[in-house]
């Protein structure tokens, strides 16, 4: 795309940005005495309109409208985009419904029933009708079934052999993503220019981490683990993914892996892995290897939001603005979320705070 059309899309997301939460707002959000609290500030921010429409604090209504809320704005900055840059964001859209899936999924291997997945918000591609078949099915594989008509079903099905052997649901969202990054990375090649450099350099950041992480949590199975990873390398080859399959604990990393572009951030988590997890007051959920991993995974993001920050701030005549806003926008309704969560859990407020990834 011109400059000219890109000087229409960051005035767009300049406006955005000015919504932003700062330092400041979050640490008022985690100071109040509980989500109750927390609920009527957040009606005081950029959120307060959609907020204002739930009479009564309900966490799940919260999560509901503050996703769609992000759905909305993707939407907003793909309207002027054109060419190649257009048709990548349009497509990175697909980031939502391939998130609802692997919760859905999740979920049903978990053993919820369809209550439970009644909870999850529909997107324009996932239909409740279609959650509430995912909800019905006896089993996993009939869920997989499911998604015949879909395009993840070809995918999943690939990916159900790893999952019987293994038990591990994150063999079937692994797939998801597969499938999602694989078609968003054909559509990256066609940009050229600053487009592509920018795209390419967090896009395929987070494809990496994507693959590192997936390696270390599937250390057990005993396939061809590049069956089941995003088939996409930029600065984490073959090698380096199939030593980090194959390590049986993270103090062998040093010695069995070879050294790669992750490698600091790697190696301070896990030299620092006691005092980031005693820092962080939720396990999260996946399956494998998830609690020893924790710390690298934070790590990890903690890495790939400076890269996003770094690329919002930057030279603002390329792709890699929207893409960063987007991004950026997502780890902010997360951490939202997370807040309420925790300040719900009774957490301790530094506990809190140390766990969101907060603007700087």
């Amino acid at each position: 795309m011109s400059a000219g059309n890109y000087a229409y899309i960051n005035a767009k997301v300049g406006a955005l940005r000015s919504k932003m939460l700062t330092q400041a707002d979050y640490r008022s959000l985690i100071e109040v005495s509980t989500a109750h609290d927390m609920f009527s500030l957040l009606k005081n921010t950029a959120y307060g309109k959609e907020i204002a429409k739930i009479k009564d604090y309900n966490l799940l209504e919260v999560e509901r409208v503050l996703n769609s809320f992000l759905m909305d704005e993707h939407e907003r900055i793909i309207y002027g985009m054109i060419g190649n840059p257009g048709q990548l964001l349009a497509h990175l859209y697909s980031k939502y419904d391939a998130s609802l899936l692997k919760e859905a999924l999740t979920l049903k291997a978990a053993g919820f029933d369809i209550e439970e997945l009644s909870k999850l918000m529909p997107t324009k591609k996932i239909s409740r009708a279609l959650l509430d078949r995912i909800g019905e099915a006896k089993d996993i594989r009939e869920a997989v079934e499911v998604l015949k008509d879909t395009e993840y079903y070809k995918g999943l099905n690939n990916a159900l052999q790893a999952y019987n052997e293994t038990g591990l649901i994150y063999t079937l969202t692994l797939a998801i993503d597969r499938h999602m990054y694989q078609r968003l990375w054909v559509i990256l090649k066609k940009l050229t220019g600053r487009d592509r450099i920018s795209a390419k350099e967090l896009i395929g950041t987070e494809i990496d981490i994507i693959n590192i992480i997936s390696a270390l949590r599937l250390r057990n199975y005993e396939g061809d683990i590049k069956e089941l990873l995003i088939p996409v390398r930029f600065r984490a080859n073959d090698e380096v993914l199939y030593s980090l399959s194959r390590v049986k604990s993270l103090s062998q990393l040093s010695s069995e892996v070879p050294k790669f572009a992750y490698w600091k951030v790697i190696e301070g988590a896990i030299k620092n892995r006691d005092a980031i997890a005693s820092s962080l007051p939720l396990q999260k959920a996946g399956g494998g290897n998830v609690e020893s991993l924790l710390p690298v995974e934070y790590e990890l993001e903690r890495l790939l939001v400076d890269k996003n920050r770094k690329m919002f701030y930057g030279d603002r005549f390329h792709i890699g603005v929207p893409l960063a806003h987007i991004y950026l926008k997502g780890i902010e309704i997360r951490n939202i979320i997370s807040a309420f969560k925790l300040k719900e859990a009774k957490v301790e407020n530094v506990k809190i705070e140390k766990f969101l990834i907060l603007p700087l």
